[in-house]
């Protein structure tokens, strides 16, 4: 791949993406980020959309780059008081995918994800590794 199109940390195509960086995130008074990672929001079955996820001191956050959040990309915000469970779940094998609807392909399908889960709902986030970055999160929700 041409060095002008790779998405590398601050290459030209990150920079047209317009990642977001922590700058990006309105912190509350004594809140502080601790984590970030490139990731992809599964917002449903079919769409997964890219940004960054933040962890901080009080809340997992996901903020989408500005392409996609000029095409209704939502912002993720959940105070880890109301996080329930963290975890990894595994994407679709093509054998389980065949025979099922296109959108087993979409939003990550064969995607290992992080799984975030509140009472009310559950999300997913696709990331390079995402056991390290559960047990990171699972590490900070442990903490005092």
């Amino acid at each position: 791949m041409d060095s002008d199109t790779t998405i590398v940390r601050d290459g030209p195509l990150w920079r047209w993406l317009d990642v977001p960086d922590p700058s990006d995130l309105s912190l509350s008074d004594c809140e502080s980020v601790r984590e970030t990672w490139p990731c992809n929001h599964a917002e449903n079955r079919r769409i997964a959309r890219g940004g960054r996820l933040f962890l901080t001191n009080q809340r997992i956050a996901f903020r989408p780059h500005s392409f996609d959040a000029r095409f209704g990309a939502t912002e993720v915000d959940v105070s880890l008081d109301d996080v329930r469970a963290v975890g990894t779940e595994s994407g679709d094998s093509l054998l389980r995918a065949l025979g099922r609807p296109l959108d087993a392909f979409l939003a990550g399908g064969f995607e290992r994800r992080v799984r975030v889960a509140t009472d009310q709902q559950v999300f997913r986030f696709i990331v390079d590794d995402p056991d390290a970055v559960s047990h990171t999160v699972e590490t900070a929700l442990s903490a005092p």
